[in-house]
């Protein structure tokens, strides 16, 4: 078991591919709100089943240069354990990440591209609050 920081808003979310010869790229958007009731260094704390929008997605190492528009709505699933709790939902920790998501851009000459990805919070958005990933 170890100890992570506890995602707020803020929190950095990017791209990872899930095969090699991959580099999606795209918009992130985060439909949840953080809560308002849970603070973390005057931030409010993401909880698990925050859902994301991707949009525009692209790979350049497929060759898919002509954007998938989406939207490819998902959730970033918490793997905090029992002690890191947020009005009753276990708290979203630097490092937890979607499950895999895939999407088809195009080529110039309109020929599909598929790629696969997750997104996983790379950064926190504090350095003091921490909770167990329960690993």
């Amino acid at each position: 078991m170890s100890l992570k920081l506890v995602a707020v808003a803020g929190m950095t979310l990017t791209f990872i591919p899930v095969s090699p010869g991959v580099s999606p790229t795209g918009t992130i958007i985060i439909n949840t709100s953080p809560s308002i009731k849970s603070l973390c260094q005057g931030k409010g704390l993401y909880k698990h089943g925050t859902q994301i929008t991707i949009t525009n997605i692209t790979d350049s190492g497929v060759g898919g240069t002509v954007p998938d528009p989406g939207p490819k709505i998902t959730t970033i699933n918490s793997q905090s354990g029992t002690k890191g709790i947020s009005e009753s939902l276990r708290v979203l920790l630097e490092g937890d990440e979607t499950d895999t998501v895939t999407a088809t851009p195009t080529n110039g000459d309109g020929n599909p591209r598929p790629t696969a990805f997750k997104i996983k919070i790379t950064a926190a958005g504090q350095t003091k609050v921490v909770a167990s990933d329960g690993a």
